[in-house]
């Protein structure tokens, strides 16, 4: 009788603990609750929750009730992992000390949560230093390629405008080997750009080789996206060759009227060389400086020597003629397709079209292309210029968004809702744009566009526990409504934020929550991961 007693009692306390046990919830720091899950890989989409403990990801628990010092309420909408920004400038809004908080208003409205930065040749040198200054005190996670035209300025100087020498080289080796071991992604190139475009193969083989060394890559803004685009291309492709490093090509494009309906036969040259991937915003317009439109022999000038050019009129005269003679051969007649998106010197240019401002600088007389020509000069007389131009196809842009190897960058720098300027609003909308314009209309399904944005990128630039929802990895999650995420921002009104980005999560923080900034500043530097 006791023993029965005694089995009974045993039975009683058990089920009475397990009971409790269930009753009492599975405590995580972050709980996103019955959302569509599409994790990153591919995979396609399962129903449930995503738990957080320590910044990371965990498995929720099967029995027993969840619950979280935060909880975000995912019902119906998508849960997928933070957006990866392959291609930002953000690097000028590094603080030089300590202590400032770096707010990412535009990249954390449209839900990424990691950015790369140090594109098309310029970068900060002091990686090491800026990982102090921005660990904790910045919305997004950073990453960075350390910038070729940054590093000849530091061992050039001035006479930048030329081939380096043997010993100019081996120094360049040697600052590209000291930013890998601060964890740089690799070396990015502006082969368009001063002072880049003076670079010989040797010296762009010889800081891939540099990079290889610690597993990074070469990063490409190639030569010439425009009429020499293929052979700009090939370039690069032999020199990741001969140079053994992976390799990626920035911003693909087909700029020009001339060279619209090319850019499948670019994409074919990529398809030769396995391995090699690409980014792209999803409009039809770049935007940079005046680089584009100017000959090379102009953009090697200093200050002093650009001012002396255009007070000699035969020098000026020639800048013109030279000016057209690209116009020409990129197919335009004017320059109707470019855009001011900011001029310091006046503002009221800010938003306008080249002819417009030239018709009324003319008292609304038609203006030639020639006198364009002499308006972009004097605004490059003036300190030069931020343009938009728009310059590619719709179909070009398409097949360049489909191909397999492409990954999605803005190309933009950190933005303000107060800035004085109209920058193009492919900072404001280039994700949420992938899903309104290729999900929604059934051109690219979703678990393959939330891949391009956070699986892929992750492996392609090697940033380790990134990119996925799986156990283990950095909470990094972002939450959206796939039937309204829209890009709002246009060329008129470009800093208008998205429509549809509900949670976003940095490091296991909500730095947006039901659409509203928490004013959390969770970002970290993020170093190379291996292989």
């Amino acid at each position: 009788m006791r023993k029965r007693l005694q089995i009974f009692l045993v039975f009683v306390v058990t089920l009475a603990v397990a009971v409790s046990w269930w009753l009492l919830p599975e405590r995580y720091e972050l709980v996103v609750r019955g959302g569509t899950v599409v994790d990153g890989t591919g995979a396609a989409p399962h129903r449930g929750s995503v738990c957080v403990r320590a910044q990371r990801i965990v498995p929720c628990a099967m029995v027993r009730r969840l619950a979280g010092l935060d909880e975000l309420n995912a019902r119906g909408k998508i849960v997928a992992p933070g957006f990866i920004d392959v291609h930002t400038h953000i690097e000028r809004a590094f603080p030089t000390a300590p202590g400032r908080k770096i707010a990412a208003w535009n990249f954390i409205n449209q839900g990424v949560t990691s950015v790369i930065t140090g594109n098309c040749g310029t970068s900060v040198l002091d990686l090491a230093a800026v990982a102090k200054r921005i660990d904790g005190g910045i919305q997004v996670n950073v990453a960075s390629f350390v910038g070729h035209n940054s590093l000849r300025t530091q061992v050039l100087g001035r006479a930048a405008g030329r081939r380096a020498t043997l010993a100019e080289v081996d120094s360049m080796q040697r600052l590209v080997r000291r930013a890998m071991r601060d964890g740089a992604l690799g070396a990015s190139l502006g082969l368009g750009y001063f002072s880049g475009s003076f670079a010989d193969r040797a010296e762009i083989i010889a800081l891939g080789k540099a990079a290889a060394r610690d597993s990074g890559m070469l990063n490409f803004h190639i030569r010439d996206e425009g009429v020499d685009g293929v052979d700009a291309l090939n370039e690069a492709l032999e020199e990741i060759k001969r140079a053994k490093v992976r390799g990626h090509i920035s911003h693909f494009k087909a700029a020009g009227r001339s060279q619209w309906g090319t850019v499948k036969t670019r994409l074919k040259l990529l398809a030769s060389t396995p391995g090699i991937g690409v980014d792209v915003y999803p409009y039809e317009a770049s935007s940079t400086d005046l680089s584009p439109i100017m000959p090379k022999w102009a953009l090697a000038l200093t200050p002093g020597e650009l001012k002396r050019t255009l007070k000699d009129p035969k020098r000026r005269a020639t800048l013109r003629d030279d000016m057209r003679d690209i116009l020409r051969r990129t197919g335009w007649k004017d320059y109707a397709f470019v855009q001011v998106a900011s001029f310091w010197p006046q503002r009221d240019y800010d938003g306008r079209f080249i002819p417009e401002i030239a018709q009324s600088r003319s008292d609304g007389a038609d203006v030639s292309g020639a006198e364009q020509a002499d308006l972009l000069v004097s605004m490059l007389e003036r300190g030069g210029a931020q343009l938009i131009y728009h310059e590619m196809s719709a179909a070009d842009v398409d097949s360049v968004v489909l191909w397999t190897q492409t990954s999605i960058g803005s190309d933009a720098a950190i933005r303000t809702a107060e800035m004085d300027a109209r920058p193009h609003p492919r900072g404001m909308g280039t994700f949420p744009k992938i899903f309104a314009r290729y999900v929604r209309t059934g051109l690219m399904t979703l678990p393959e566009a939330v891949h391009r944005m956070t699986g892929l990128p992750a492996r392609e630039f090697r940033l380790r526990d990134r990119g996925t929802l799986l156990t283990g990895n950095w909470a990094d999650i972002v939450v959206f409504d796939l039937e309204t995420v829209q890009d709002v921002a246009t060329y008129e009104d470009p800093l208008v934020p998205p429509d549809g980005i509900i949670h976003v999560v940095v490091n296991g923080v909500a730095v947006i929550k039901d659409a509203s900034e928490t004013k959390r500043y969770p970002g970290r530097f993020l170093r190379r991961g291996r292989s």
